[in-house]
């Protein structure tokens, strides 16, 4: 059948500054190292720009994950949303609540009139490409990324 997990226990919503001891911490589950301080300062930042935010999933009392997306725009493509980040925590994956994330940005993305849903996932991260590809998502290409810091001499 569809999905027989408790997923009728998980709130979505958008994250605050009082989630921001949660959101760093899954953050690490992704490989960042970002602290709990610029975390919040973060997420009262980007209250302000619409078309970008963080959403919660609140399951059992918890934040089990969260979802980070903005409205891409570009001279060269329709109006698209892109997800930036998800991440569901370890203990709480399995129950459809990254599901829920992707699911509530999509109708986010539908009712704001955009075209479509982008993400972009490590090479590495093999269990990511089979969940995207399972909520319907096709590979499109594969790249490579470059940077250089603006404030140091070296890229990284």
């Amino acid at each position: 059948g569809y999905l027989r997990f408790r997923v009728s226990s998980v709130t979505i919503r958008p994250a605050n500054v009082s989630d921001a001891q949660a959101v760093a911490t899954l953050s690490g589950c992704l490989g960042y190292a970002v602290d709990a301080p610029s975390t919040a300062e973060f997420l009262e930042q980007i209250s302000e720009e619409p078309g970008h935010a963080v959403w919660v999933a609140e399951y059992d009392g918890m934040v089990a994950g969260w979802i980070e997306f903005a409205t891409l725009r570009s001279v060269t493509t329709p109006h698209e949303v892109l997800i930036i980040g998800l991440v569901v925590d370890e203990a709480c994956r399995g129950k459809g609540i990254g599901k829920r994330l992707v699911l509530a940005v999509e109708d986010w993305g539908f009712k704001q009139g955009l075209a479509a849903v982008r993400v972009r996932s490590q090479v590495k991260r093999s269990d990511a490409h089979r969940f995207y590809e399972g909520l319907g998502y096709g590979l499109v290409k594969s790249q490579h990324m470059f940077r250089k810091g603006l404030h140091d001499s070296g890229p990284g």
